[in-house]
């Protein structure tokens, strides 16, 4: 049975922090689990759409939804009110899609050796490319916090920029060190980025970044969601961990959960957690005012890896690899 240390205890694979046995599962405080199918929180899954390619990234401007998909490029669709899919459009970009992330006017796309491309919609959900950052880096993720846009580099740090009314970005800032940062996210207070640990910075008025805090390290994070109450990371030996962040930037660990999967993309509706985690499937988890996590349910389909996540509209909506765009409803109790 192997061992993991948590804030220096060790911690064993199916045992929690009391001592008390879980199986087939772990928690560093303990969290709730039981079996069968949960009574809050589990997962319908609704429709999907395959337009061809790897679908790697999704993001929803409160009207559409919008998903990269490797060289098929980025997608556009519609979503009625029983949650089914109708695509409407696609921008072919040339090269490889590699996330998405839009402000309510332009969306930004991250691409393999191509920059950053940026895209309006418009009414119908017809996409238009209407410019391109390049210096000839392969950009990995892509995330703004209503002022900035920030975009991580495959073999670089995190860079900030800004965009003009015609969608023109200009650099600001460019951290170039940890490399090959692996997720991007950002709160009210901080811009957050990972790689072996999460780090926090701070934004001044002109996209100046100013490093505030490192967290521990346990292994690497593919990616972070923050929701102003806790920084969410989804870890390559487990799905799920959940910190606080003061007011300078440092973290505190609260919990963890390990069910036998990786965190790949992680987002939440206000009542629930969901996690995109890899061969897995679409995880859903409750978690307390403390940052306590409890599992909820878990919904696999197909063969293609769960790469992204996103909520809107009472759905959820994951980016499923070579399996296309998948939407999920949610059993919501008010817990």
């Amino acid at each position: 049975m192997a061992l993991q240390s948590w804030e220096g205890a060790l911690v064993a694979d199916m045992l929690s922090e009391d001592g008390g046995l879980v199986a087939g599962l772990a928690s560093w405080n303990g969290g709730e689990y039981g079996g069968g199918t949960p009574a809050a929180g589990s997962l319908t899954y609704i429709d999907g759409d395959d337009q061809g390619g790897i679908y790697n990234g999704v993001w929803g401007d409160g009207t559409f939804i919008f998903a990269t998909a490797g060289t098929s490029g980025v997608h556009s669709y519609s979503v009625d009110a029983g949650g089914l899919l109708t695509h409407l459009d696609t921008a072919s970009l040339g090269y490889l899609c590699r996330d998405i992330w839009g402000d309510g006017t332009f969306i930004y796309v991250a691409m393999a050796g191509d920059g950053i491309w940026v895209l309006s919609v418009d009414g119908a959900g017809n996409l238009t490319a209407e410019s391109r950052f390049d210096n000839g880096a392969t950009y990995t993720k892509v995330w703004g916090d209503g002022t900035f846009i920030y975009a991580l580099r495959q073999r670089g740090g995190m860079r900030s920029f800004s965009v003009n009314g015609s969608g023109v970005l200009t650099e600001l800032d460019d951290i170039g060190s940890p490399a090959s940062m692996t997720s991007i996210t950002s709160d009210s207070s901080f811009i957050y980025s990972a790689k072996s640990g999460p780090r926090s910075y701070s934004v001044d008025a002109f996209g100046v970044f100013t490093h505030e805090g490192a967290g521990k390290i346990f292994n690497n994070y593919p990616a972070l969601w923050a929701d102003n109450s806790f920084l969410y990371l989804g870890n390559t030996l487990w799905e799920l961990e959940t910190r606080t962040v003061d007011g300078s930037g440092n973290f505190t660990n609260k919990d963890w959960v390990d069910q036998g999967g990786q965190g790949a993309g992680i987002h939440g509706d206000g009542t629930y957690v969901f996690v995109a985690c890899l061969g897995d499937g679409l995880r859903s988890y409750s978690v307390s005012a403390t940052g306590i996590i409890t599992p909820r349910d878990v919904n696999f389909r197909g063969v293609g890896d769960y790469l992204g996540v996103w909520c809107q509209g009472g759905f959820i909506f994951v980016a499923c690899d070579l399996d296309g765009i998948r939407s999920y409803e949610v059993d919501v109790v008010i817990l």
